[in-house]
């Protein structure tokens, strides 16, 4: 049931509103990773600490390449809480970038505040719900372990309209199966489980 009331289709938009990535079967996207520390200064050659400077300038760098289709924080900043931090690097992307945000959170709260700010963004809510230009990204922890974290993201931004990338990283032989087929039985499991989750809470809410 869960398969057949999440959308089969998903159209996300950059932060103008205008359509940058239809999310369907036999459609391709590239972009950065996520959630570095350490970064070599393009201006000193230095190795650092990642900063909201170094996240912008990432993130500026992601809106120039052409090859690139949608932007994720290249980085963390320990300069700011904790509890603040995930926010403070989702609003320095949207300063530095038209293109798609996919972010991540480590709290309830990072998750609330942030689908405020994509309402805010566009102009309201509705208007999020109807061209979204950010996309959550969480993970289950393996083996088939969902934790409280990752959920409450997945919950808040079904309500919010936010779509949910929901992805499994199980380690061959550590948290899955020594072979391939048994470690694709343990991913499968959790982003299905996450699925079923999330459309239990939200019909139709995009994953």
């Amino acid at each position: 049931q869960a398969l057949s009331t999440a959308p089969k289709e998903i159209m996300i938009c950059d932060r103008e509103g205008e359509p940058a990535m239809r999310l369907a079967p036999g459609c391709i996207y590239f972009g950065t990773g996520s959630d570095t520390t350490w970064v070599v200064d393009p201006e000193t050659g230095e190795r650092r600490r990642t900063d909201l400077d170094s996240i912008r300038m990432t993130t500026r760098l992601t809106d120039a390449l052409p090859n690139l289709d949608f932007a994720m924080s290249m980085g963390t900043a320990p300069e700011i809480a904790p509890e603040l931090a995930d926010q403070h690097h989702f609003a320095a992307m949207v300063e530095s970038t038209t293109k798609p945000i996919m972010f991540t959170v480590q709290s309830e709260r990072a998750a609330q505040d942030i689908a405020a700010m994509c309402g805010a963004v566009c102009g309201d809510a509705d208007a999020f719900r109807e061209r979204p230009f950010a996309m959550l990204y969480a993970m289950p922890t393996a083996p088939l372990y969902h934790t409280a974290e990752a959920l409450s993201a997945l919950l808040v931004c079904a309500d919010a309209g936010i779509p949910a990338v929901y992805s499994s990283a199980p380690q061959y032989g550590a948290t899955g199966p020594i072979t391939i087929a048994g470690s694709l039985v343990v991913a499968n499991a959790e982003m299905l489980s996450g699925l079923v989750i999330q459309q239990l809470h939200r019909p139709g809410a995009p994953f």
